[in-house]
């Protein structure tokens, strides 16, 4: 038979990989306080989803949340912004993802 195992019974059967990883109760608070908002039984698809996000270079609502943080202390601080003025939503490259993503932010 042509291909190897793993072609052979895609879709047989599955495989349970159980991984475990030890956090730091100060330095990890963040990440100890989000597992502690998610249901009982969806910790382990929530966790999946952060590393696929992460692993496609994606980028979340908390980091772009972040980045508005340090534009707003960098603005209060008195950094101006160059060529301010009225932005023509053909003038942005900016995927419709992305788009709808900020749209529904709701600042």
């Amino acid at each position: 038979m042509p291909g190897n195992i793993a072609q052979q019974y895609q879709g047989v059967f599955m495989a349970k990989v159980t991984v475990s990883f030890t956090l730091d109760d100060r330095g990890d608070r963040d990440i100890v306080a989000w597992l502690d908002k998610i249901p009982a039984g969806a910790k382990s698809g929530a966790i999946r989803d952060v590393i696929r996000a992460h692993l496609r270079g994606g980028v979340s609502l908390g980091d772009i949340y972040q980045k508005l943080l340090e534009l707003d202390a960098k603005l209060a601080a008195g950094a101006l912004v160059a060529g301010a003025g009225p932005v023509n939503a053909g003038d942005v490259d900016e995927p419709a993802d992305v788009a709808l993503a900020l749209d529904n932010l709701g600042l």
